[in-house]
């Protein structure tokens, strides 16, 4: 599924519904999407190619067109400085350190493992 990277230029209330009704209005699908106030990716069905120049609306421009299979990755901020919290008082502030960096370790391997090979998808 291809996807639409768009960098938001100014965030405003009905951004992502005029995003996707211009999508919409081209003959593409919005299928999923994941973003901030400072960007937005778009899955779409169909070729985006033929279109790609009426991707405009206010507040956002297009980046690029990513035509690789793509796992967005998101998760709460809060959540995790929560669980962290909880983590860093069991083990002290001593083990610091080593428990951030076995974190990473752990998130990498396992964001790795979920990812398909290249030519296999």
């Amino acid at each position: 599924m291809p996807w639409l990277l768009f960098r938001v230029v100014r965030d405003r209330p009905g951004l992502l519904r005029d995003l996707t009704l211009v999508v919409g209005s081209l003959g593409l699908d919005a299928t999923s999407g994941v973003g901030n106030t400072r960007a937005i990716m778009l899955g779409v069905s169909g070729d985006p190619m033929p279109v790609i120049n009426g991707l405009v609306t206010e507040g956002v421009e297009l980046i690029n067109l990513i035509n690789e299979s793509v796992i967005p990755i998101a998760f709460s901020r809060r959540q995790f400085i929560n669980a962290l919290k909880s983590v860093l008082q069991q083990v002290g502030v001593q083990e610091l350190g080593r428990t951030l960096y076995r974190l990473g370790y752990e998130y990498a391997k396992a964001s790795v493992n979920e990812v398909p090979p290249r030519g296999t998808q």
